[in-house]
């Protein structure tokens, strides 16, 4: 495994889908989950990996950042270019980060983090995108490229809420901050040891003070006052320090200021001073060398811009002085910065400047090659930091020989190709761009750089070709002498590109193939590929057009995955499960989606009942190999269960029983075959490693009968099972995690359970009156004290009726069990002089609103955790906010609960008995502030829940409300991956079945109906072939038969919207205004003598003289009546 990893490391970047990256992935995959670490590649040569790998678009498939995350330890991250996919998200997430760092947010164009345009950027849905719980603990490092980008409202509070503790560096350069942020924000950052806040907009520094361990820090662009200049001086660690500024000249103050404050000695460990700007004020070199006496340690000095006499003796002993104004000193000054904390775009800028003055009259004057390919290396180091300089104009034309090329160094131009190569689109390629592209990837000197990707270099040599030759004589505004020049210097970049990888033969077998198939033969592809066939010999012939066909299958499966789950339905996916249906038997295989993302398709796709049809079904199994399924909702009919049949399920197919190792059933108490475990055990008990039988009704002494035969177990979950012995259990002697939650236990039964020596997990809650484990399992720890009982164990639950346990009985348990960590004690009250604090060791208690959330919190993440134990949590929480009006509970409390219920109910069918402790009813206290709160997730999270819910008639009001406020809510509009094809059609249906009940609920009914769809129509596709089918004479009906006013307008502006949105008229509201007053006219006038036959209104409009608008609309409507 050593000499695979080794051999998968230097070439990494560019094998990421290479055989022996997945295999190596497959190869710690199997490994146990405390060995896995050990064969990782470790974090230096991850993070350097992967940084390579992020310098394009971010947009893994999902079965690559699945190898990804198990092969690699990535814990810095800097992404420099979009995310494209949820992927890429979800790889990102996977990674315990010390370090992120996010830039070119303008470009950033990911589903996960935005779902539409809008005029701010959400970088805290970035954030909670990116960062798993882990790395909101461990993360030291955030940079932020703001851009001048407009961040939500509050976005620098929730950050500092949430990572201000723990953060050492921040970075947030250019962004838009509040006037006096060290005053309100950044004295809650208390360990920033460094701090770059350049050109970020503020207007004061006033109580930088604060910081009192800043050893780094950057206020370039900002202007700095006398009384800023007093504040900055009372840091004593400071180190590095850069007040650069090319508009104003801050140069001057400083220095007169240090002058000022030299007796008191500022700024004792300065090292690092940059004063760089518009010296205009006559700074001499002697002012420069008084700034070494009063800072004794400073080092380097930035003096870009400032040109002094030149009798000023421009050298100091020992400090490094940096200039811009020789070709040598750019170099040396890009040199510094690119390899310095601190530098800026605005810096770097000024120096590319320099030197593009200096090279651009080279033929006039010229430079010494040496000192040429020295300065053009420093550019390509500078460009290779990519949207960091995104601004800085491009010296394409610096380029201009091959002994450049050959003269900058291997990693530079390994630099520079990556820059040819994800820089510049299609549409933008210059005639620099494309001349350097050819001078670069036909160099010699190139070939021979090794880990240069060849296989996008062709890719995109091949693009623009394909591009360049497609655009004919359509409509192009060029010349046809400029087209047919663009098209043949494409042809001619490309031909002597793919010259140095395509075999001259191969090339001429074709064209000798293609100009005889012309002369007799239709030019269908399908034809050209049964003629290459049967006509040619060449093997090489014919893999070339096998290979052919194969990239239009792969395009038709690649065109598939994205939008699978909305258009199954749709002629594509029919099509394409056409195709693989006509293919050999051996072949079909090849083209199915494969296993990683057609479980996670299906996975959506079974979210609520399965009613596919046949059709449906049948097309299913022939795209997605399906390899495991989660059914948390009902089988509706024949066609599903005839779907999962024919998948290699772990459930049912004898293919899967030999890798099946993870089984969970949760029976809540349903009544299986007779002797269903026994069959279980015969079949799949020498392979299973966990399984879970939740309420199930088992035997009555079930570990000596069936689960003696469940040899390797690790992790059992009988809880609530109703069986009456657990003698035998310690047979299983490999089981890490036990659940026996609401069992009742004997002191036979706890002699037995001692002998398990390798249980980490044990849960013995139970809320039962009439029993207490907790009692039980203390006094018999103690008994067995002297033995080391369970000497693994880290965490014990004895959450239950707790009798009269005291908190010291609870410290003794630690002498006994030294590796425990956790302890529930659920329903456990102790004496206000107990002690309810042990050092190191978390207890799970429910007597105070912050303790039940960390508890649900801890349940919701861990293993074995019981439905009984959060159904507890949740009475005390609902206990406690219920009179909330009379004592109220802080609103961070609040919202963190209300978080932890979506989560709760996001479980699904695993807390269908919650419903019990109403969480419709404790969700309607989310209004619009507490939505914006509750993370992206989380609405993600309360969105599904709305949608899949179907009311009951006393939760109707509430329902109609919360569904109401969550999506004409601007945060839940701005939240990605809402499916808004569900929210307007199940609003239609919702007004619909009202509008046809009648009763009370109807008026509400069509006034959310009113607000959802004003706003959501827009969010969803015109195609849904759910929504085409919508029939809309029940609400025409009521408007013109109906007499509350206020709910036929209701119903009328319902019409309106949806007229609007499936004609693609893009109504302005002006417009539909004067439509519905004049719809409105027409059937009070018709009703005053005229019968109530929505066909004669029909006939009565058309004859009447109406706009054609309303004409249209009624037309419309009678379309979808009948």
């Amino acid at each position: 495994m050593e000499s695979l990893q080794t051999s998968c490391i230097p070439v990494l970047a560019n094998l990421i889908e290479d055989s022996k990256f997945k295999s190596y992935a497959k190869l710690i995959d199997g490994l146990p989950s405390g060995e896995k670490y050990k064969y990782q590649i470790p974090p230096e040569p991850s993070n350097r990996i992967f940084e390579i790998l992020t310098k394009g678009p971010l947009r893994f498939s999902s079965e690559t950042a699945n190898e990804i995350s198990k092969v690699f330890n990535v814990t810095k991250v800097t992404l420099t270019s979009p995310i494209v996919n949820d992927a890429s998200i979800d790889l990102l997430r996977s990674f315990n980060l010390v370090e992120l760092r996010l830039l070119n947010l303008k470009e950033e164009n990911s589903e996960k983090l935005f779902s539409y345009k809008k005029k701010f950027f959400d970088i805290i849905a970035a954030l909670d995108s990116i960062l798993n719980s882990k790395s909101l603990k461990s993360l030291r490092v955030l940079k932020i490229n703001g851009d001048q980008t407009e961040f939500n409202r509050d976005w620098i509070d929730q950050i500092a809420n949430v990572l201000g503790p723990v953060l050492q560096q921040l970075d947030l350069n250019s962004c838009l901050l509040p006037p006096n942020p060290f005053k309100t924000v950044f004295n809650r950052f208390p360990n920033l040891a460094e701090l770059d806040v350049s050109y970020s907009n503020f207007s004061s520094i006033q109580g930088i003070s604060q910081l009192k361990n800043l050893e780094k820090l950057s206020l370039a662009g900002i202007p700095l006052g006398n009384q800023d200049m007093g504040e900055l001086f009372k840091l004593r660690k400071l180190q590095f320090l850069n007040l650069s500024d090319f508009v104003r000249d801050p140069t001057v103050c400083f220095v007169k200021y240090s002058l000022q404050e030299e007796r008191n000695k500022p700024h004792p460990e300065l090292e690092f001073l940059d004063i760089s700007g518009m010296g205009l004020h006559g700074l001499e070199m002697g002012q420069i060398a008084r700034l070494v006496e009063i800072y004794p340690k400073l080092k380097t000095i930035g003096l870009l811009d400032y040109h002094f006499f030149a009798n000023d003796n421009i050298a100091i002993p020992g400090v490094k002085l940096l200039h811009n104004y020789s070709l040598k000193q750019c170099s040396d000054s890009i040199d510094y910065y690119l390899n310095n904390w601190g530098f800026q775009r605005e810096t770097i800028t000024r120096i590319i400047d320099c030197i593009d003055l200096e090279t651009r009259w080279q033929k006039d004057y010229p430079t010494p090659t040496e000192l040429m390919i020295l300065s053009l290396g420093k550019v390509i180091e500078v460009i290779d930091h990519g949207a960091t300089f995104k601004d800085i104009e491009e010296p394409l034309n610096l380029f201009g020989r091959e002994s450049h090329l050959r003269g900058i160094t291997s990693s530079q131009r390994l630099s520079l190709a990556r820059y040819l190569l994800a820089q510049q689109p299609l549409d933008k390629w210059t005639w620099d761009y494309s001349s350097l592209f050819q001078r670069c990837f036909t160099s010699e000197a190139f070939l021979a750089t090794p880990h240069i990707n060849y296989s996008m270099v062709c890719n995109k040599t091949i693009d623009y070709v394909l591009r360049e030759v497609s655009k004919g004589d359509y409509g192009r505004r060029e010349s046809l002498q400029v087209r047919d020049y663009n098209r043949q210097h494409a042809l001619q970049m490309g031909a002597s590109i793919l010259s140095k990888y395509q075999k001259a033969q191969l090339t001429a077998e074709i064209m000798s193939c293609t100009n005889e198939y012309r002369q007799d033969s239709s030019m269908q592809v399908r034809n050209f590929h049964r003629f290459i066939q049967t006509n040619c010999a060449s093997s090489g012939l014919k893999d070339w057009i096998d290979r052919g066909i194969m990239k239009i299958m792969e395009s038709l499966q690649t065109s598939c995955i994205p939008a699978l789950v909305n258009r199954i339905e749709e002629s594509k996916f029919k099509g394409y499960a056409k195709l693989i249906d006509s293919l050999p038997s051996g072949e079909k295989y090849k083209y199915q989606i494969p296993p990683e993302p057609s479980n996670r398709i299906f996975e959506i796709l079974t979210k609520g009942p399965l009613r596919f049809s046949s059709e449906t079904a049948n097309d299913i199994s022939k795209v997605l190999n399906v390899t495991k399924v989660t059914l948390t909702s009902p089988i509706v009919n024949d066609a599903s269960i005839d779907l999962l049949r024919s998948f290699n399920l772990e459930e049912l197919s004898s293919k899967s029983c030999k890798s099946l190792r993870v089984l969970k059933i949760d029976g809540d108490h349903t009544k299986f075959n007779r002797d269903w475990i026994d069959q279980i055990a015969k079949v799949l008990g020498p392979v299973l490693q966990q399984l879970d039988l939740n309420s199930c009704l088992l035997p009555p002494n079930p570990f000596k009968t069936v689960f003696n035969r469940f040899p390797n177990i690790t992790e059992l979950h009988v809880s609530y099972s109703r069986f009456s012995s657990i003698q035998g259990l310690s047979q299983l002697e490999n089981l890490e995690k036990l659940s026996l939650a609401g069992i009742p236990l004997n002191n036979a039964d706890f002699k037995e359970l001692f002998k398990l020596r390798k249980l980490q997990f044990l849960n013995l809650s139970d809320f039962d009156n009439d029993r207490e484990p907790t009692i039980c399992f203390v006094e018999y720890s103690f008994q067995e004290k002297q033995n080391t009982p369970h000497p693994e164990l880290k965490f014990v639950d004895i959450s239950g009726r707790g009798g009269d346990l005291e908190m010291g009985h609870i410290e003794r348990l630690f002498e006994i069990y030294p590796k425990l960590e956790t302890i529930g004690l659920i329903d456990h009250f102790f004496f206000v002089d107990d002690n309810i604090a042990i050092p190191g060791v978390k207890l799970l208690q429910d007597n105070t609103l912050e303790r039940c959330i960390d508890s649900l919190d801890y349940y919701l993440n861990n293993w074995g955790f019981q439905r009984e134990t959060i159904g507890t949590i949740i009475d005390c929480i609902d206990v406690q906010t219920r009179w909330q009006h009379d004592d109220p509970i802080p609103e961070e409390f609040m919202i963190q609960y209300l978080g932890k219920v979506i989560e709760l109910i996001d479980h699904g069918a695993t807390f269908t008995s919650l419903q019990n402790y109403e969480p419709l009813g404790i969700l309607t206290q989310l209004d619009s502030d507490r939505l914006e709160r509750i993370t992206p997730s989380q609405r993600r999270s309360l969105s599904r829940y709305l949608l899949a819910l179907q009311p009951h008639d006393n939760q109707i009001s509430d329902y109609f409300r919360l569904f109401e406020r969550c999506f004409t809510s601007d945060t839940f509009l701005a939240t990605p991956h809402i499916n808004y094809s569900m929210v307007c059609n199940k609003t239609i249906d919702l007004v619909l079945r009202e509008v046809t009940e009648g009763g009370y609920d109807r008026k509400r009914a069509l006034k959310m109906g009113k607000s959802v769809l004003s706003k959501c129509l827009c969010k969803m596709s015109r195609n849904d072939e759910i929504f085409r089918k919508k029939r809309f004479d029940g609400l025409f009906n009521y408007l013109i038969t109906g007499f509350d006013h206020h709910s036929r307008q209701a119903a009328l502006d319902i019409l309106v919207h949806v007229f609007s949105f499936s004609t693609n008229r893009r109504m302005p509201k002006n417009q539909k205004v004067q439509l519905k007053t004049e719809i409105m006219s027409c059937i009070y006038e018709y009703r005053r003598d005229s019968s109530m036959q929505v066909r004669n209104f029909h006939i009565f409009i058309q004859t009447k003289r109406t706009s054609s608008g309303a004409k249209d609309l009624i037309d419309w409507v009678k379309t979808k009546m009948w």
